[in-house]
């Protein structure tokens, strides 16, 4: 019978509780696409994402014991803390990665604007403002907002009274200008849509609106308030600066 050390008791303990925080992460991230990308399914080796847009097609993969099976046209997702790379086979070819990141208890004041209105969306037309926003936010062309805009306002449209979503709007002399949404799952707080028009940024909106946001949350104390990005992309570098860290890496692959 082998005893372990304090030392490596403790290691083990911190090993757990961190894969433990991980999957929470990994939970509200899952939520939120099942909810606003597509339709989910778990299985104990993988979780799935279907939609209908190519790129939100989705595995997360947990365990090798189904690779080869694997359908080719779906994104492989591969978070740090589950499986090695080695084990894919080599004809899929990385994509890039997203970024986990936690909000850190001890962050550095954030500059706020005081002369903005905020609003939590209660109606059909706070809704239509927020998808309005959003997509102007997110699409950088007329033709790609024409594509995706219809696509996001039908999803936030059908989750308007989900109650663990909630759709903000931050307005600017009586206009919309940036929105955020914010999911609550186990002990975690996830943060998404954060988008701001074009013509309104830099200047302290989406930091605005994310600390409005999380304010209101009633079980902020305890809970993890979380996000990704784009791996080393100027939103992974200005969350950083509001206090994100990483908590960990989520590789992506496709079959080519």
């Amino acid at each position: 019978m082998y005893f372990y050390t304090k030392a490596e008791s403790k290691e083990n303990e911190y090993e757990n509780t961190t894969f433990m925080n991980n999957r929470i992460l990994l939970e509200n991230h899952l939520y939120f696409l099942s909810k606003h990308r597509g339709v989910r399914d778990s299985y104990p080796d993988a979780d799935l994402i279907h939609s209908d847009k190519e790129s939100f097609n989705i595995i997360f993969l947990k365990s090798p014991e189904n690779i080869y099976s694997l359908p080719e046209s779906y994104r492989i997702y591969i978070p740090a803390h589950t499986l090695s790379i080695q084990k894919l086979p080599e004809k899929y070819k990385p994509l890039g990665s997203i970024t986990y990141m936690t909000l850190s208890h001890s962050r550095p004041i954030w500059n706020l604007q005081t002369k903005l209105k905020y609003k939590r969306v209660d109606t059909i037309e706070s809704m239509e403002d927020f998808s309005l926003v959003q997509s102007r936010g997110f699409c950088e062309t007329q033709e790609i907002f024409d594509e995706w805009y219809p696509w996001m306002r039908n999803f936030n449209l059908k989750n308007q009274d989900d109650p663990v979503q909630s759709f903000w709007v931050a307005y600017k002399d009586e206009s919309p200008v940036g929105v955020c949404l914010t999911i609550e799952t186990e002990s975690c707080t996830g943060i998404y849509a954060v988008a701001t028009l074009p013509s309104e940024r830099k200047q302290g909106i989406s930091t605005s609106l994310i600390h409005t946001a999380i304010q209101s949350i009633h079980k902020v104390p305890d809970n993890i308030i979380c996000l990704q990005v784009e791996t080393n992309s100027y939103a992974h570098n200005f969350y950083k600066k509001l206090g994100f860290t990483d908590a960990f890496e989520c590789l992506i692959f496709k079959h080519f």
